[in-house]
């Protein structure tokens, strides 16, 4: 695929990825270039009622969710080892901003950071792996500051 033929054109380039996971749906590395590529795109509209800030975002990290498996049987590439952790925690990220109730937020918040801690582990070369982590870890810590005075 010619990436500098589809910058730019998001739908185009999900087309074209998206015929690769049809020819090879068990393949990690095409399922991980979509899941990429999805939180990529820009946000749905959200519906009209919605005063949620992520509500935009609900049904990419679905999405991508779906795509990114939790474990890949075989050998994988450390690169798509870490970025399939960091989307997985971007997605416990989501969720933990839907959850229902504190303790399920806290759980699903933990799980974020451990896997971007993952994502670090897996390829500690990354600047992008070292940059999510820290972004996520001082997002959580002020969180959990923020719910502290409440």
């Amino acid at each position: 695929m010619n990436n500098l033929a589809l910058q730019g054109d998001n739908v185009g380039a999900l087309s074209t990825v998206s015929r690769t996971l049809h020819a090879t749906p068990w393949t990690s590395a095409a399922r991980s270039r979509i899941a990429h590529l999805l939180c990529q795109s820009p946000p749905f509209d959200p519906p009209a009622d919605s005063t949620d800030p992520l509500a935009p975002y609900l049904p990419t990290l679905e999405t991508t969710g779906r795509l990114t498996r939790a474990s890949v049987p075989g050998v994988e590439d450390a690169h798509l080892r870490s970025r399939r952790s960091r989307m997985r925690g971007g997605v416990a990220l989501g969720a933990a901003g839907e959850a229902e109730t504190a303790e399920d937020e806290r759980a699903l918040d933990e799980q974020a950071l451990r896997l971007f801690e993952r994502s670090l582990w897996v390829a500690p070369w990354q600047e992008l792996a070292r940059s999510k982590f820290e972004t996520a870890r001082k997002a959580l810590a002020s969180r959990l500051e923020d719910d502290e005075h409440e």
